[in-house]
Protein backbone atom coordinates (compact mmCIF):
# COMPACT_ATOMS: atom_id res chain seq x y z
CA UNK A 1 0.00 0.00 0.00
CA UNK A 2 2.85 2.39 0.85
CA UNK A 3 4.31 1.64 -2.56
CA UNK A 4 1.01 2.55 -4.23
CA UNK A 5 0.86 5.81 -2.25
CA UNK A 6 4.44 6.67 -3.22
CA UNK A 7 3.69 5.84 -6.84
CA UNK A 8 0.61 8.11 -6.75
CA UNK A 9 2.60 10.97 -5.24
CA UNK A 10 5.37 10.49 -7.79
CA UNK A 11 2.81 10.54 -10.60
CA UNK A 12 1.37 13.82 -9.26
CA UNK A 13 4.85 15.37 -9.06
CA UNK A 14 5.63 14.31 -12.62
CA UNK A 15 2.30 15.77 -13.88
CA UNK A 16 2.94 18.97 -11.94
CA UNK A 17 6.32 19.54 -13.56
CA UNK A 18 5.09 18.34 -16.95
CA UNK A 19 2.44 21.09 -16.86
CA UNK A 20 5.09 23.60 -15.86
CA UNK A 21 5.65 25.09 -12.47
CA UNK A 22 3.42 28.00 -11.55
CA UNK A 23 4.99 31.41 -11.82
CA UNK A 24 5.63 33.37 -8.66
CA UNK A 25 3.33 36.15 -9.87
CA UNK A 26 0.51 33.62 -10.36
CA UNK A 27 1.04 32.33 -6.83
CA UNK A 28 1.12 35.90 -5.50
CA UNK A 29 -2.17 36.63 -7.26
CA UNK A 30 -3.75 33.47 -5.84
CA UNK A 31 -2.52 34.35 -2.36
CA UNK A 32 -3.91 37.90 -2.73
CA UNK A 33 -7.27 36.54 -3.88
CA UNK A 34 -7.42 34.22 -0.88
CA UNK A 35 -6.43 37.02 1.50
CA UNK A 36 -9.09 39.31 -0.02
CA UNK A 37 -11.70 36.57 0.34
CA UNK A 38 -10.65 35.97 3.93
CA UNK A 39 -10.89 39.70 4.70
CA UNK A 40 -14.38 39.78 3.14
CA UNK A 41 -15.49 36.81 5.26
CA UNK A 42 -14.11 38.48 8.39
CA UNK A 43 -15.93 41.71 7.47
CA UNK A 44 -19.17 39.78 6.88
CA UNK A 45 -18.73 37.96 10.19
CA UNK A 46 -18.20 41.27 12.01
CA UNK A 47 -21.31 42.72 10.37
CA UNK A 48 -23.30 39.62 11.29
CA UNK A 49 -22.28 39.86 14.92
CA UNK A 50 -23.24 43.54 14.88
CA UNK A 51 -26.60 42.68 13.33
CA UNK A 52 -27.11 39.95 15.91
CA UNK A 53 -26.46 42.40 18.73
CA UNK A 54 -28.92 44.89 17.20
CA UNK A 55 -31.49 42.15 16.67
CA UNK A 56 -31.10 40.92 20.25
CA UNK A 57 -31.55 44.48 21.53
CA UNK A 58 -34.66 44.95 19.37
CA UNK A 59 -36.13 41.66 20.59
CA UNK A 60 -35.45 42.69 24.18
CA UNK A 61 -37.16 46.06 23.60
CA UNK A 62 -40.15 44.34 22.03
CA UNK A 63 -40.44 41.92 24.94
CA UNK A 64 -40.38 44.83 27.39
CA UNK A 65 -43.06 46.62 25.34
CA UNK A 66 -45.24 43.49 25.28
CA UNK A 67 -44.92 43.13 29.06
CA UNK A 68 -45.82 46.80 29.58
CA UNK A 69 -48.83 46.50 27.26
CA UNK A 70 -50.01 43.36 29.07
CA UNK A 71 -49.80 45.21 32.40
CA UNK A 72 -51.72 48.16 30.91
CA UNK A 73 -54.35 45.78 29.54
CA UNK A 74 -54.75 44.12 32.95
CA UNK A 75 -55.14 47.53 34.63
CA UNK A 76 -57.78 48.49 32.04
CA UNK A 77 -59.62 45.20 32.62
CA UNK A 78 -59.64 45.83 36.36
CA UNK A 79 -61.03 49.32 35.81
CA UNK A 80 -63.72 47.96 33.48
CA UNK A 81 -64.72 45.33 36.04
CA UNK A 82 -64.99 48.05 38.70
CA UNK A 83 -67.08 50.24 36.38
CA UNK A 84 -69.33 47.31 35.51
CA UNK A 85 -69.88 46.62 39.22
CA UNK A 86 -70.70 50.30 39.87
CA UNK A 87 -73.14 50.33 36.93
CA UNK A 88 -74.81 47.15 38.19
CA UNK A 89 -75.14 48.64 41.66
CA UNK A 90 -76.54 51.88 40.21
CA UNK A 91 -79.01 49.92 38.09
CA UNK A 92 -80.12 47.96 41.15
CA UNK A 93 -80.58 51.18 43.13
CA UNK A 94 -82.55 52.78 40.27
CA UNK A 95 -84.71 49.65 39.92
CA UNK A 96 -85.39 49.67 43.67
CA UNK A 97 -86.29 53.38 43.55
CA UNK A 98 -88.66 52.79 40.61
CA UNK A 99 -90.41 50.03 42.54
CA UNK A 100 -90.66 52.28 45.58
CA UNK A 101 -92.11 55.11 43.44
CA UNK A 102 -94.61 52.71 41.87
CA UNK A 103 -95.66 51.55 45.34
CA UNK A 104 -96.00 55.12 46.56
CA UNK A 105 -98.00 56.04 43.44
CA UNK A 106 -100.31 53.05 43.94
CA UNK A 107 -100.84 53.93 47.61
CA UNK A 108 -101.60 57.52 46.68
CA UNK A 109 -104.13 56.40 44.06
CA UNK A 110 -105.97 54.26 46.64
Amino acid sequence: KDLADKLEISQQVIEHFANGTPKESDLTQQIQKLEDELAKHKYDADNMSGLKAKTDAAVSDLQATVERLEKDRNVQRSKLVEQEQMLTESFNVITALEKKLDQMSEEKDK
